[in-house]
């Protein structure tokens, strides 16, 4: 029975020491909050010098696509690991308010807290995000520039007693903003069908029908060409027919499945040989033989009738 009592008396003693431990822990804790709310991180008498890193994905500068209308842009910013730091529990030594992003100069200005919207450009997202995702869409051909800024401000203290760090009650010293923005630039280029014309070429032709032929560097949902301004649908190589003599342009036009069109032209003669023409040719050349054979049979039918008389 005494042994199951100083058992008992061990179980007890060592949850008492259990709870001391707990107890100064807890006050240990509590002081050191104690010391943190009275020793606030202070803010700096300068502003930071760091910047928020953006970094574009998508589209590549001075890049080509083709094929499509639509982009997807694609970036990150990344805040300065100091601005995470706490002064107190509402403040921070930095913040990035607002990201702007323009497409072909459209701007569109993103108050803090606005929306992201994943339509047509221009865009605005809301930070504090890290990653971005906007579909640029309804992009027609050609070169197109994307910026995107960020805005943010650096937080910093003008101190009454002139010292490098506040470590003093907020409202001890005047907070200042100091303005911070880091832009980025993409281009790139949204490219229509490639076409080359085989036949006809930049020259002469002496008949009045010439072979259509042509390279195309994509799948296509439409072709047509002109001829002489004249639009003609077709499916692909073809002829042209019923030429007339003289200059003669033809223009290949290409549309792919997003909507694109490239087209090339090619200015060719057409200079069929003339039946009258070939006619005098041959009795130019016809004439003066006939006549000379004329004459040399006069003579020699003169000196026939000269012998016989003899």
């Amino acid at each position: 029975m005494s042994g199951s009592n100083e058992l008992l008396i061990g179980e007890v003693g060592m949850n008492k020491q259990i709870i001391l431990i707990f107890i100064f822990i807890l006050l240990g804790s509590l002081q050191v909050s104690g010391l943190a709310a009275a020793n606030p991180i202070p803010y700096p008498a300068t502003p930071s010098p760091e910047k928020p890193t953006l970094n574009i994905e998508t589209p590549l500068n001075n890049s080509s696509y083709s094929n499509t209308n639509s982009i997807a842009l694609n970036f990150s910013v990344v805040q300065p690991s100091s601005w995470s730091i706490d002064y107190d529990f509402f403040n921070r030594l930095g913040q990035i308010t607002g990201i702007e992003v323009s497409v072909d100069g459209n701007l569109c200005s993103c108050p803090y807290n606005s929306t992201v919207i994943a339509t047509n450009s221009p865009q605005c997202v809301t930070p504090p995000l890290v990653n971005y995702s906007i579909m640029l869409n309804h992009l027609t051909s050609g070169i197109h520039q994307v910026n995107v800024t960020v805005i943010a401000y650096s937080f910093y203290a003008n101190p009454i007693d002139g010292s490098q760090n506040i470590p003093v009650p907020k409202n001890s010293f005047t907070l200042y903003e100091y303005p911070i923005v880091v832009s980025d630039t993409v281009r790139f280029t949204i490219a229509p069908p490639e076409i080359l014309i085989i036949s006809p070429q930049a020259i002469s032709y002496d008949q009045s029908y010439v072979p259509l032929s042509f390279w195309v560097n994509e799948t296509t949902s439409k072709m047509q060409y002109s001829l002489d301004g004249q639009e003609v649908t077709m499916t692909g190589n073809s002829t042209l027919t019923n030429l007339s003599d003289g200059s003669h342009n033809v223009t290949v036009y290409a549309t792919d499945e997003a909507g694109n069109t490239g087209n090339q032209t090619v200015n060719f003669m057409v200079e069929k040989p003339q039946m009258f023409g070939n006619v005098l040719s041959i009795a130019a050349v016809a004439i003066p033989v006939a006549a000379v054979c004329l004459i040399a049979g006069l003579l020699l039918y003169r000196r026939q009738q000269m012998t016989q008389n003899k």
